[in-house]
């Protein structure tokens, strides 16, 4: 939202307004993570419309029925409602079905905090729109952030199921909209941005009034006073409680213990007591699940990721220092920070160039991923390998390897040679496959790479080249 304006959610758009106009009674569940945008949108969305807008609390229902009410007798200029307001959900919805005769909006936000306090109120709604409600022109959204309690209502089990009329899952924007929001700033800072940020312009704002991504990160996410500094445990709370075991979970992902087995030992739990955890944190869309992009979805070589930007960089970073912030060791933090953040950011610029491969390369392909596997030839210590990305597409044969460099080194020939070394320990159509190769690189490249990627027709992007390949075009 720059300057209070709404940037892209065109198709969310469209599909508010595609059932809006059907002039029937619409009942529509609209869900997303914490700072997505979600009620900018609806505020947009009813700028020009008849709308009842109220914005839930974690009070009883009486309370909050009165204050809906209120929003009722206001709308539709009703005195005798205003001097005696209605005490239960049920007198509400009962109103709304007589009353609405002309087509009116009405916006609950935060609806999943009415599911808290009044657990029934999915049956509630059931049952008078059941009664009248579904043959008025009534439009009513239930939005909300707490993600799983809003996938609730979505369920075969929810009184509301076969009631709802439509749902969206808001998620974040894509880079190249993010790109637009803050293009005044150097491309190499709107993506370290980005990468801190997950494409969520509410977070991004805050950059545009910093130099520097050093400053913009320690006066926001170690300033005790602001609301960066907390939202990573506002998250996760709302989700899932004070529940310590998902904060282990996610800290020790951020410290790079992304298998199974790993991970239960770290945590102190058996590993099938893990699996639940991990199962809910997947659905709500903070962690991902991966195997090498080669290997069967039921592989047994999974690992993994925090898979939203922001609460990446608050675990790896802003949690395992807060004690540092309370004791005001500020210098501490920057030095851990220039320590470990390059490390953070080359695992954001993979996760960038794989959401993207596809306009880079300009290619179809099956599955695009990363992948990694044993050296046979390494007998002893470490002899795993990896590559950034992979992309396979089964029905032509074609198969693309691809490293990404977050250095402040221009990318050389061994960096090359060492991914043509890596693909051919891929198990993958080995006889009849056709490779392909790109580096992408946030400092450029040597003369020397640059020959031989043109003899060999290999694929070199610069930030410079994924700015006017990805952003500009």
């Amino acid at each position: 939202m720059k300057n209070n304006v709404l940037i892209d959610r065109k198709e969310e758009l469209a599909f508010l307004n595609g059932l809006y106009n059907s002039n029937r009674a619409e009942l529509i569940i609209l869900y997303g993570r914490r700072r997505i945008g979600k009620t900018f949108l609806l505020k947009h969305f009813s700028e020009t419309r008849n709308a009842i807008y109220y914005l839930a609390t974690k009070e009883n229902e009486t309370v909050q029925a009165r204050e809906l009410s209120n929003r009722i007798a206001k709308f539709y200029k009703d005195d005798a409602l205003s001097i005696n307001p209605f005490s239960s959900y049920s007198q509400i919805f009962e109103y709304l079905a007589k009353k609405t005769i002309e087509r009116t909006l009405l916006i609950i936000d935060e609806f999943g905090y009415i599911m808290e306090t009044s657990p029934y109120i999915s049956s509630v709604l059931q049952k008078y729109w059941d009664e009248g409600m579904n043959q008025s022109k009534i439009f009513i959204i239930l939005n909300g952030s707490i993600i799983a309690m809003m996938e609730s209502l979505l369920s075969v089990k929810n009184p509301l199921y076969g009631r709802r009329t439509g749902q969206w899952h808001m998620k974040v924007l894509p880079f190249v909209e993010f790109y637009d929001f803050l293009k005044s700033k150097e491309f190499t800072d709107i993506t370290q941005c980005w990468a801190l940020t997950g494409g969520i312009i509410f977070y991004a704002k805050e950059f545009m009034d910093y130099k520097s991504i050093k400053e913009f990160i320690m006066k926001t996410f170690f300033n005790r006073g602001h609301a960066f500094y907390e939202e990573g445990r506002i998250i996760v709370s709302d989700e899932f409680g004070e529940t310590q075991t998902y904060f282990s979970i996610l800290s020790g992902i951020a410290k790079g213990i992304t298998k199974s087995n790993d991970l239960s030992n770290f945590i102190g739990i058996k590993n099938t007591s893990l699996s639940s955890y991990m199962r809910a944190l997947i659905e709500i869309g903070f962690v991902e699940r991966i195997a090498p992009v080669t290997d069967p979805e039921n592989s047994k070589k999974t690992r993994y990721f925090i898979k939203d930007n922001f609460l990446r960089f608050w675990f790896s970073f802003v949690y395992p220092n807060k004690n540092l912030v309370e004791i005001n060791k500020f210098y501490e933090i920057e030095n851990d920070i220039k320590k470990r953040f390059p490390v953070f950011m080359g695992r954001a610029f993979e996760m960038l160039v794989r959401e993207n491969v596809v306009k880079f390369i300009n290619m179809d392909f099956d599955k695009i991923g990363t992948w990694w596997g044993r050296n046979p030839e390494k007998l002893k210590g470490f002899n795993e390998e990896e590559i950034d990305v992979v992309a396979i597409n089964n029905k032509t044969e074609n198969i693309l390897f691809a490293e990404c460099k977050w250095t402040n080194s221009r990318v050389g020939i061994g960096v090359y040679n060492d991914l043509k070394r890596k693909a051919k320990l891929v198990q993958w159509h080995n006889n009849d496959r056709k490779e392909y190769y790109a580096i992408f690189s946030k400092s450029g490249f040597t003369d020397e790479m640059k020959k031989v990627a043109g003899e060999e027709h290999i694929q070199l992007f610069d930030l410079k080249g994924i700015k006017k390949c990805h952003c500009e075009q």
